[in-house]
C-alpha cells in the first residue's frame, strides 16, 4: 500500500517539458506602425491644457524680456545719476581694468 502512494505522489514533481519556441505564420506579414502624428498632437493638446509652451515661444518671450531690460537700461542711464553710484560704477571699472 504505501508503495502505490508513493508512486502516484512523485508523478507531481515530474518536469514537463514544453514544445520549441517558432515564429507565428505570418511573420512577414506583420502591420507597419501607424505614423506618430497623432501622438504629437494629443502631446501638444496636452501642453496646451497645461499652459506649457514649446521651445520657439518660449525664446520668444526671452527675447521680449530681454529687449524690455535693454530699453530700461537705456533710460536708466540717459536719466541723471546721483554722485555715488557714479563713483561706484568708477570703481567698478577701474577693478575691471586692473584685471
Amino acid at each position: 500500500m504505501t508503495g502505490s502512494k508513493r508512486s502516484k505522489s512523485s508523478d507531481e514533481f515530474f518536469v514537463h517539458k514544453k514544445k520549441p519556441l517558432v515564429l507565428p505564420p505570418n511573420f512577414n506579414d506583420m502591420p507597419m506602425p501607424k505614423p506618430t502624428q497623432k501622438k504629437q498632437t494629443q502631446d501638444n493638446d496636452i501642453e496646451d491644457l497645461l499652459g506649457i509652451k514649446n521651445q520657439t515661444q518660449n525664446d520668444n518671450d526671452i527675447n521680449d524680456i530681454e529687449n524690455l531690460l535693454k530699453t530700461k537700461k537705456n533710460t536708466n542711464s540717459n536719466t541723471s545719476q546721483s554722485a555715488s553710484d557714479k563713483s561706484l560704477e568708477n570703481s567698478i571699472l577701474k577693478k575691471i581694468n586692473k584685471n
